[in-house]
């Protein structure tokens, strides 16, 4: 798709799909100075959202090419872009010319791709295509099958956990994945508990970093609950599930801090 065509392409959304710019974070992108791009809308509705807002597809506050001035007018200032939201490939029609016009702003700005990975189709093709570059892809790993069946607007929308954990593996198949994916799950009870991060960790190939996050919000559920910083400790290391990250070589982050390596 050439510039003309993108901007055909980006009068065609009526609404705008930019929920929100933070113009600098140390956090989003590790290792980076990043701009965060919010995308609005998203296909889950996670009880813990802490962008809760951003869930709905509605009109956000700006457009695409408001989004691409900005970043011109940061790209002096920082070295990475974070497509966050929402979900960003709720809009993945546009997002793949989106990526190429930032890499055109500047080359060597890196580019990271929040997902919740639900659309594997879309971020398999994304991820494949020799036309758009992402320097990291952090997916993440919401819950057990059953919390996805509850989460998912969409209910007549197929999706399994094992689907998305044999997409994983199959990324990192591949050793130039290995070192652009990141996984990330936000902990809760009683869904995080040892027998599923022992089915977590067994399941995936490993050598890999994966971060963990503590609940921010805890919106109306009071069948869920936090898993504080010393409760998560003891879960991971239970003699099982401790056992399995060493041997399949897990970097474990909580809260942004690796506590495994």
């Amino acid at each position: 798709m050439n510039r003309n065509e993108f901007e055909i392409e980006s009068r065609k959304f009526k609404k705008k799909i930019i929920a929100g710019i933070l113009p600098l974070s140390l956090n989003d992108y590790p290792g980076e100075i990043a701009s965060v791009i919010f995308f609005q809308g998203c296909n889950l509705n996670c009880f813990y959202c802490h962008n809760r807002e951003l869930i709905k597809e509605k009109e956000g506050n700006f457009d695409i090419e408001y989004a691409l001035s900005f970043i011109k007018m940061r790209k002096n200032f920082i070295t990475a872009v974070v497509l966050s939201g929402g979900e960003p490939l709720v809009h993945w029609r546009i997002l793949p010319s989106f990526i190429k016009e930032i890499k055109n702003i500047r080359k060597d700005l890196k580019i990271k791709l929040d997902t919740n990975g639900v659309f594997l189709d879309k971020l398999g093709e994304m991820i494949q295509s020799k036309d758009i570059s992402l320097d990291k892809i952090a997916i993440d790993i919401k819950g057990d099958q059953k919390f996805y069946e509850g989460s998912l607007k969409n209910k007549d929308f197929y999706f399994h956990i094992e689907k998305l954990i044999d997409f994983i593996n199959n990324l990192l198949d591949q050793q130039i994945n290995r070192n652009r994916i990141i996984l990330r799950s936000t902990i809760f009870s009683p869904v995080f508990n040892k027998d599923f991060l022992i089915y977590l960790f067994s399941k995936i190939k490993g050598n890999v970093n994966f971060y963990f996050q503590s609940m921010k919000n805890v919106g109306e559920f009071d069948k869920f609950n936090k898993i504080n910083k010393w409760e998560f400790y003891n879960l991971i290391n239970n003699n099982f599930v401790y056992k399995i990250i060493l041997e399949k070589k897990f970097n474990i982050f909580y809260d942004l801090v690796k506590i495994i390596s």
